[in-house]
């Protein structure tokens, strides 16, 4: 599936909830069927609220755009499937 504003996040470009639980099924789906595992990272930014509040919400998004960057380039070099979810 080629991303889309339906599949992706505006701000971030990174795939949303509804794309991720998709294609999560279907990988846990292939995985049993190949006797292969699944791995799920899940990423929180610890404090983001006070982020937003000493420094703004325009640099709230700045750091959340730089943090899905670092994501997309760190898990590029993975050769299974990955799916980057904000």
């Amino acid at each position: 599936m080629e991303p889309s504003l339906v599949t992706t996040d505006e701000l971030t470009g990174l795939y949303n909830y509804r794309y991720a639980e998709e294609v999560l099924e279907q990988n846990i789906s292939l995985a049993k069927s190949e006797s292969l595992s699944v791995a799920v990272i899940l990423i929180d930014i610890d404090r983001f609220t006070k982020i937003n509040d000493n420094f703004s919400h325009q640099a709230g998004d700045l750091v959340i755009q730089q943090i899905a960057k670092l994501l997309k380039t760190t898990f590029k070099m993975v050769v299974f499937p990955v799916v980057i979810v904000v």
